[in-house]
This record gives C-alpha cells, sequence and structure tokens, in this order.
C-alpha cells in the first residue's frame, strides 16, 4: 500500500505522522485538510508516479467545493486547472510533472505562481520541480509505498512548520 508522511515547512513547526493504508483513508485526511483550508495556504504533494497524488487532490478539491461529484481531471497536459465556482478559497490545482528542462522557467512564469499563492489554495503535484521557486510557508505531503517510509504496511503522512491551518496529509491506493 502507497505510505504518505507531511508537514509545514516555514516555522520549524512539528512534524505529524498518519497511516492511510487505503483510498479510503487519502481522501478522509484530505478532507480534514479541506475543511480548514484558506486562500494562501500552499499543498506541495511528492511521491512516485501512481502513489495517489491526484487521488488526494481530487478528494481535497471536492471538499473544499463542496461537491462529492465535482469532475477534477489531473492537470497534466494543462499543468494547472482552477476551482472557484463555489463558496470558499478557490483552488489552483497544478501539476508539475511535465515541466523540466530548459522550458521550465517559462511555462513556471506562465502560471502565475506568485498570485495563485497569495489568492487562492495552491495544490501542487510534482512540487519538487518548483525548485527555488517553492515558498517556504506550505505543507509538504509525502506519499510512498510503507516500505520506503519504514512502516510494515499501510501509507504514512507526515509534516513540520508553521503557518498553516490545516495539520496532516494523506496517502491512498490509487
Amino acid at each position: 500500500h502507497p505510505s504518505t508522511h507531511a508537514g509545514t515547512s516555514g516555522g520549524g513547526g512539528a512534524r505529524k505522522l498518519l497511516f492511510a493504508p487505503t483510498l479510503r483513508a487519502t481522501e478522509r485526511i484530505a478532507k480534514l485538510l479541506a475543511a480548514d483550508a484558506r486562500a494562501g495556504e500552499v499543498i506541495c504533494l511528492h511521491g512516485d508516479v501512481g502513489m495517489g497524488k491526484s487521488a488526494f487532490s481530487r478528494a481535497f478539491v471536492r471538499a473544499v467545493a463542496r461537491d462529492p461529484y465535482l469532475e477534477v481531471p489531473s492537470p497534466t497536459y494543462l499543468l494547472q486547472q482552477v476551482y472557484d465556482e463555489h463558496d470558499g478559497p478557490p483552488v489552483h490545482h497544478f501539476d508539475l510533472y511535465r515541466l523540466a528542462g530548459g522550458s521550465k522557467a517559462g511555462e513556471m512564469s506562465k502560471l502565475g505562481l506568485d498570485v495563485s499563492f497569495t489568492t487562492a489554495v495552491s495544490l501542487l503535484e510534482w512540487a519538487e520541480r518548483l525548485e527555488d521557486l517553492t515558498p517556504t510557508d506550505r505543507l509538504d505531503i509525502y506519499i510512498t509505498t510503507a516500505n520506503r517510509a519504514g512502516s510494515a504496511g499501510g501509507g504514512k503522512v507526515g509534516g513540520s512548520g508553521s503557518g498553516f491551518s490545516g495539520g496532516g496529509g494523506g496517502g491512498g491506493d490509487s
């Protein structure tokens, strides 16, 4: 089963660890974070292909929008999906997987990350591709297999930092 650990960075806060042995558990953790989501928060999702970043994102966006049937496609080819037709903070969902090499700087500038980071909840898959553009005040969620996370089974979520109203992350089996 995939495993996830998540935490906020920036102020040196406490690290949190949660286990999410199933897709449903991942979705519950995403919903818990979404309940307190505020504009200006940045959630960085890390993990190999197929670990559950998109599943976490889908559950998070649906929870913020309060619509369990909302279509939440992966923004792999568009790089960004904006969800703002609901009460509550807008969500800007990014998938940075395709950004690599020489095109990265140009593509990043087109995304308007600075605006997203202040006016919306920014949900970033493959956030490590941001490199030095990653804000210091963020929640990092790492989704790995249980063996890589050092546990015998299930998913693992841990985190640290300050300035983020949420408090966890998720891992799933998608």
